[in-house]
């Protein structure tokens, strides 16, 4: 994990090939992760990108040139946007961080704690702080 998970990095950016959202990529060992059967994908070390559209059928890609060499569609995934969660590290979905601020106070803590697990546990690899509710 990085020192700071909250960090924003430089991250390369792909639009998503069904709905055209710009994903930020996300690292091989967060898509095996996520994926249910990850020995069943031809999986190569290159980059790969997180689609978190939640109405698009597409959960990860790796576009070369014009075409895909990876695609993962929703059901081929274990946890992306499940339930509308927004901390897969302490499993807060959207409805508990709005009905429960101390729960966005508990997450904060963790991860300046770096007990967090963003990059494995979060479909997108990159830490849910900025998707809580204002």
């Amino acid at each position: 994990m990085s020192d700071d998970c909250c960090t924003s990095a430089s991250w390369q950016q792909a639009s998503c090939p069904t709905c055209g959202e710009k994903c930020r990529e996300v690292s091989l060992q967060t898509m095996l992760h996520h994926l249910n059967a990850p020995w069943m994908h031809s999986l190569e070390p290159v980059t790969h990108y997180f689609c978190g559209n939640r109405d698009c059928e597409i959960s990860y890609f790796n576009p070369e040139g014009n075409r895909y060499s990876l695609i993962v569609l929703r059901p081929e995934t274990r946890t992306a946007l499940a339930n509308e969660m927004i901390c897969y590290c302490y499993g807060i979905d959207k409805e508990t961080a709005l009905n429960e601020p101390d729960a966005k106070v508990f997450v904060i803590e963790q991860t300046r704690s770096r007990a967090c697990a963003c990059e494995s546990r979060n479909p997108s690899g990159r830490c849910c702080l900025k998707d809580f509710p204002q």
